[in-house]
């Protein structure tokens, strides 16, 4: 729900098409290539559910997601009694962050800081070679796609110096073969 600046009646039968914009002035304040709500309704047309909304211009909108959802079964550890690890036996652990995309590394970071982790960050493969060599990591995050030398072939250099510890793949990438390749 928002207070913005609503939709007319005469855009709201187009409003969920590609690159629809409602407003298109030189001087509009709101920014955006109009994909937004076309991508939100393929994404609830895949699961099988229902977007709707109400707008009154001048006065903002409200959207509804409903998506038909089954209730989970809950599932035990696969193996025996789950371990329960304190943020103290984490705190101050040595970490690798991989990855040529400054958010992604911003991201794992702040997710690691919640541990009192505080992650080196490397932007490709060749960096994290030499920061091995400088010191030992006892987990390393890498990103698959860098520039320079991708994880890939940063993982397989490591591997063959005798580097055994976790190496855990960053990927986007969705098909099933790019993730049989991180395994």
């Amino acid at each position: 729900e928002d207070t913005g600046i609503g939709i007319p009646l005469s855009a709201q039968s187009s409003l969920f098409d590609p690159f629809v914009q409602v407003y298109r002035s030189a001087k509009r304040s709101f920014e955006g290539s109009g994909l937004g709500l076309a991508i939100c309704k393929n994404l609830v047309d895949l699961m099988q559910g229902e977007i709707s909304f109400e707008s009154e211009e001048r006065k903002g909108t409200t959207f509804k997601v409903s998506i038909p959802l089954k209730e989970g079964q809950a599932q035990g550890a696969a193996s025996g009694e789950l371990a329960v690890v304190e943020r103290s036996d984490l705190a101050g652990r040595s970490i690798l962050v991989v990855d040529d995309i400054r958010m992604n590394q911003v991201i794992v970071t702040q997710m690691l800081k919640k541990l009192d982790i505080t992650p080196d960050l490397k932007a490709n493969g060749l960096e994290a070679l030499e920061a091995v060599k400088n010191k030992d990591y006892e987990l390393i995050f890498m990103d698959c796609r860098m520039p320079e030398m991708d994880g890939y072939e940063a993982t397989a250099h490591l591997r063959q110096k005798g580097f055994d510890r976790p190496i855990i793949a960053l990927t986007a990438g969705t098909t099933i073969e790019e993730r049989q390749k991180c395994i």
